[in-house]
């Protein structure tokens, strides 16, 4: 669609939200440790570690989150 068209009434537009909204109603717990923003993160194969990369060059693996 152009930018200059218009949308009709009929017509379904779906939004995908952002990660802020998505978890916005999850529970969370925040995990300190990094000195610089996160850049990646991965959960082991059971689900019960988190291991995550930062630009100050560390890594850190949370365990029974």
């Amino acid at each position: 669609m152009l930018v200059d068209e218009k949308i009709k009434a009929s017509e379904t537009i779906f939004i995908t939200p952002t990660l802020k909204e998505m978890f916005a109603s999850a529970n969370h717990k925040e995990l300190t440790g990094h000195k610089k923003r996160v850049y990646t993160i991965d959960w082991n194969m059971q689900g019960s570690k988190l291991a995550s990369g930062s630009v100050d060059s560390s890594i850190r693996v949370n365990h029974k989150l």
